[in-house]
């Protein structure tokens, strides 16, 4: 490239201030680096399914002929099954590539610049990198001793700036769960709390229930942990209406891929 062309003018500010999400590294690499066998290094740092996907998974994807096809944009047997595992209409549920994109279509949709994000610490680190690429202003606001959520602090946090506020339930790294009390304290703020329940099936316990009170409250979920489907990159939304019409505007069409 030209000495006389100045690069850094070409990426945005907010990009170059960012701080990267590191992703752990591959075991196949990892194995080759430390020229070890694969089958030798034990994988836990991501929280994947270490028993595999179901065999009929397996058996469907075998057998799976249309990726020559775009999938159905609206994803629609998807949606309709999920929304009967869930117990909600199909219009509430959207899906996304892993519940990252969900947590970045929320975001693109919702926050300008300025806007607060409010993030209990220590969570899932992806909450506060994209809050910032979209030039909100990620407020921590730690947990307490014992990592469960400090309500006081919390909810002082939440102000007429705030636009989110994720809760990660049961919590990435510490497992704690969020009470519904605590959930509706927060939800009474009026910000848009979204709680991610990417660990719900191990737990047995949601706030699904609250969104027939509250229109506020959005649930996140996967199918990369308890069925195995990591590497699929398959998760969903339980949106309110009004939210789910406005995201629709600004997902890709084809964001889950026919096999998903």
């Amino acid at each position: 490239m030209s000495d006389q062309v100045s690069t850094g003018r070409l990426v945005r500010e907010t990009v170059q201030r960012l701080r990267p999400y590191h992703a752990v590294e591959d075991p196949a690499l990892l194995a080759q680096r430390l020229g070890m066998p694969l089958d030798q290094i034990l994988k836990l740092d991501s929280n994947e399914n270490p028993y595999g996907c179901s065999i009929l998974v397996q058996e469907a994807l075998a057998t799976f002929d249309r990726f020559h096809f775009y999938p159905d944009a609206q994803a629609t047997v998807a949606r309709e099954r999920i929304a009967a595992y869930a117990g909600v209409h199909p219009d509430r549920i959207l899906l996304g590539s892993g519940a990252d994109e969900l947590i970045d279509l929320i975001m693109l949709t919702t926050v300008d610049p300025g806007d607060v994000v409010v993030i209990p610490t220590p969570t899932f680190g992806v909450y506060r990198v994209r809050a910032e690429l979209h030039n909100g202003r990620a407020v921590s606001v730690p947990r307490t001793e014992s990592f469960d959520l400090d309500m006081e602090p919390l909810l002082a946090a939440v102000d007429s700036n705030t636009k989110l506020v994720f809760v990660c339930s049961p919590n990435n790294p510490t497992g704690n769960l969020a009470t519904n009390q605590q959930i509706v304290q927060l939800l009474q703020t009026g910000a848009l709390i979204v709680v991610d329940e990417a660990y719900y099936e191990f737990a047995g316990k949601t706030v699904l229930p609250l969104t027939r009170e509250f229109d506020n409250l959005v649930i996140l979920r996967t199918f990369s942990k308890w069925s195995g489907l990591a590497g699929l990159r398959v998760g969903y939304g339980i949106l309110p209406r009004w939210l789910a019409e406005q995201v629709w505007k600004v997902k890709q069409p084809f964001n889950v891929n026919a096999a998903a």
